[in-house]
């Protein structure tokens, strides 16, 4: 399933064999740019952004780095790669918490993987985590979804590298109970991964995934009280959640790190 070439045709490619034309891109990552599929709503189009091809990563790597196969380099197939294990992992009842891998296509911004696209029941795109604590604060419900998350991810420990807020979603669809997705940074770091052989090694590493993801929330919630932090992790916070649509109430607003004040 992962190892096509990039840019391979797939079951989401237009019928005739063109590109596919993406509109443009509703979230923004380090490497890569998420489209609403123009044919179906419920899948998301991921490209490399400009300057983050698997190309042009290989040439900036070093002399050993280079030697990998360009693959590799590509977040496309290295998502998938990851989300095949998982799914070979988690439990059925838990799959949900991740989105699933429907191919490649080809687009007029460059070779695609093809995910799940998380919707709440009203049909707009689910936002992360860090946006609804943000706006919303530590509610009763988010306070229970976190809870339950932090349970599933202790009991079976699905590899991934730092739980970051916002690379989880908080979904709300109309099918069932409101729960958190994990969309990025799956699979553990390096080539050497113990923790995939010996059992105690994953939930030990898992066990502190869960309390530095619960020392994020802690920290967003000091940011949005208007408490002071490091400058350069609170302008990054900021642009997040400008982009998307957060707003800045209160005294986070009035924050010395506020880069627009």
């Amino acid at each position: 399933m992962c190892s096509s070439s990039p840019g391979i045709p797939s079951s989401q490619s237009p019928s005739n064999g063109g590109v596919l034309e993406l509109p443009p891109p509703f979230a923004y990552g380090g490497n890569r740019t998420c489209h609403v599929h123009p044919s179906d709503p419920a899948l998301c189009v991921k490209v490399a952004s400009p300057g983050r091809t698997p190309e042009l990563k290989r040439a900036r790597a070093n002399f050993f780095k280079r030697l990998r196969p360009l693959r590799t380099f590509d977040e496309n197939w290295e998502e998938c790669r990851q989300l095949v294990a998982i799914r070979r992992k988690v439990s059925s009842q838990e799959q949900h918490r991740f989105p699933a891998w429907h191919g490649r296509v080809v687009t007029n911004l460059g070779p695609g993987g093809v995910t799940t696209l998380y919707r709440n029941a009203d049909g707009h795109i689910s936002h992360t985590l860090e946006w609804h604590i943000w706006e919303e604060g530590l509610s009763e419900q988010i306070i229970r979804i976190v809870d339950e998350f932090t349970c599933f991810w202790r009991k079976e420990t699905p590899p991934s590298r730092a739980l970051l807020l916002h690379n989880i979603l908080l979904v709300r669809p109309a099918e069932r109970p409101a729960f958190l997705a994990v969309i990025d940074g799956l699979g553990y770091p390096g080539l050497f991964q113990p923790e995939l052989l010996v059992k105690q090694l994953a939930k030990r590493k898992a066990a502190r995934q869960v309390q530095a993801f619960r020392q994020r929330i802690d920290m967003l919630l000091r940011y949005r009280s208007g408490q002071t932090g490091n400058e350069e992790d609170f302008r990054f916070l900021r642009g997040r959640l400008k982009r998307s649509g957060a707003s800045f109430p209160g005294a986070a607003s009035l924050s010395p790190l506020d880069p627009d004040r």
